[in-house]
């Protein structure tokens, strides 16, 4: 999407030669520059970077390194991480309870571009927050569990880029910066999703399929310029389905299962595919260790690592999770 943006758009195409000549004077740039500004509206912009806040924000989305399909040249790498601290409230686990989780996201997304054999720019656009989340997850059956969720907080979104040559140092920056380049941007973010777990165990393997419908409202309330004020929103699908399986193998006297995953991701709405993809899926192992005769809220933890393939994006992720 930004690399479109920018390359194919008219001003880049057109003065390129005029700049080569010597004939590209500030009052051009800046006329290049208010076409920018008409041409592509802040909700057109804004969108994109919604996309990038709810990336980073929203618990949903599986934190990994994610690499973007670029033109030869070109590189753009999204590596989201996030912590989470999640908090059950009162009755034992088949009963509804309460929930609290403080997620505490960070994300970068550097975008490189080759101008041409002499010339690039590595723009790095960063992504920090603080949010709190809380839901109620309502038992409807032995297997089937029920969670509405709100959540709220601030995200700060801000972009650096540097310049390696002449022309970009001389004509994208000037033209692009406040836009595309150097800027930030104070979020905040508010939200609901719904999600649906099965669990059950057939023949001592636990079966497990979670999904979940997210919407986040995202807007500014503070920006380094108006291009940048940020109202949009974001609507995530996610569905996953594990297998746990025990083993008779333990580790320092700790029962050890094996976990096979399977996943996808989905963007709706019309700004669904503004990052270059809509979907992806996720394929993944890991090593299950129950903790349940320690005594604490926690009952396992898990170490594994998984795939990720999707329509112009593929990526990895390490499998660092516990479970209540």
């Amino acid at each position: 999407m930004f690399r479109t943006f920018l390359i194919f758009s008219a001003a880049f195409l057109l003065n390129r030669h005029a700049f080569a000549q010597g004939v590209l004077e500030k009052e051009v740039v800046e006329g290049l520059s208010d076409d920018l500004l008409i041409s592509y509206s802040a909700t057109t912009i804004g969108s994109v970077y919604a996309a990038l806040i709810n990336f980073a924000g929203n618990p949903d989305i599986g934190t990994a390194h994610y690499t973007l399909d670029s033109d030869e040249g070109d590189s753009q790498e999204l590596t989201s991480n996030r912590f989470t601290y999640h908090k059950e409230f009162g009755a034992p686990r088949e009963q509804d309870r309460l929930f609290l989780e403080f997620i505490l996201p960070y994300q970068n997304y550097d975008l490189d571009f080759q101008v041409d054999e002499n010339d690039r720019v590595d723009s790095d656009y960063r992504a920090v927050g603080v949010l709190i989340s809380g839901g109620w997850k309502i038992a409807l059956s032995e297997s089937f569990t029920f969670s509405p969720q709100i959540n709220t907080g601030v995200v700060l979104l801000e972009n650096s880029t540097t310049y390696r040559g002449t022309y970009s140092e001389n004509f994208i920056k000037p033209t692009f910066e406040g836009v595309l380049f150097d800027w930030d941007s104070r979020n905040w973010m508010l939200g609901a999703s719904l999600q649906v777990e099965y669990a059950k165990k057939w023949a001592g393997v636990l079966w497990n399929i979670q999904s979940s419908l997210s919407h986040n409202e995202i807007h500014s309330y503070s920006s380094s310029s108006d291009f940048v004020k940020i109202s949009s929103s974001a609507t995530t699908f996610t569905l996953v389905g594990e297998l746990v399986a025990p083993t008779p193998q333990k580790f320092y006297n700790l029962p050890v299962s094996f976990v096979y995953r399977m996943g996808t991701t989905r963007f709706e709405g019309p700004a669904r595919d503004v990052l270059g993809f809509d979907s992806f899926y996720e394929f993944g192992v890991a090593l299950e260790f129950d903790i349940t005769h320690l005594g604490h809220q926690i009952h396992s933890l898990r170490l594994g690592g998984q795939t990720i393939e999707g329509e112009g994006v593929n990526g990895w992720s390490l499998i660092l999770s516990y479970g209540f």
